[in-house]
């Protein structure tokens, strides 16, 4: 789950005041100009990611649209991204190509990921792309923070638009939930046993 916001320390010290869920600093994205904070959540995890590099990221597809994004939507949820342990699989049946990425941790190693549909996905809001980590210990979700919350992760991703698109993309995935209508993207959280919308800690 991919939280646009405006800078990273300020949306990662209003997720923690707003929900008691930690962020820590992620890395930078060669060749974006953009830069993660994650909030692990176990099975899932929350990307905070902003834009560090104004001029490498009008260079991008993905920094370009995250730029565009902002301006006209303000911070909040962006993009919704699959895991799966399938990649070359979900590519052959909807005629995606998958590509490698890479950040350098914090502590200096390497951390490398494959995704698909991306582009797909920053040109249909509401889409989501795919993801394929080459190990379960390399999956962010994962990574050890000592949260200040009890979080059950995500309870449900709402995904609205062209219901048929988005059922071959998301139909069946336990909790997301597919509706018709003008494209949009709502997240909600369960913390401490209560529902949070996303949409309502990163107010524009």
């Amino acid at each position: 789950m991919a939280v646009v916001v405006n800078d990273l320390a300020s949306a990662a010290s209003t997720l923690e005041a707003e929900t008691g869920i930690m962020a820590v600093p992620g890395g930078r994205h060669p060749g974006h100009g953009t830069a993660n904070f994650i909030a692990p959540l176990g099975e899932n995890y929350i990307e905070l990611v902003a834009v560090v590099d104004p001029l490498e990221a009008d260079g991008s597809v993905f920094g370009r649209w995250l730029m565009e994004r902002l301006e006209q939507r303000g911070a909040g949820p962006g993009l919704l991204c699959l895991r799966s342990e399938e990649l070359d699989r979900v590519c052959s049946r909807l005629g995606l190509e998958a590509a490698g990425m890479s950040r350098a941790r914090p502590d200096g190693t390497s951390l490398s990921w494959r995704i698909a549909g991306l582009e797909e996905a920053l040109g249909t809001r509401g889409v989501p792309f795919y993801i394929e980590w080459p190990s379960i210990s390399d999956q962010p979700g994962r990574s050890k923070v000592g949260q200040a919350a009890e979080t059950r992760g995500l309870v449900e991703a709402q995904l609205t638009g062209d219901s048929t698109q988005l059922e071959s993309r998301a139909g069946g995935v336990p909790g997301v939930t597919i509706r018709d209508g003008e494209p949009d993207l709502m997240v909600v959280l369960d913390v401490e046993g209560s529902r949070v919308d996303l949409s309502d800690v990163f107010v524009a």
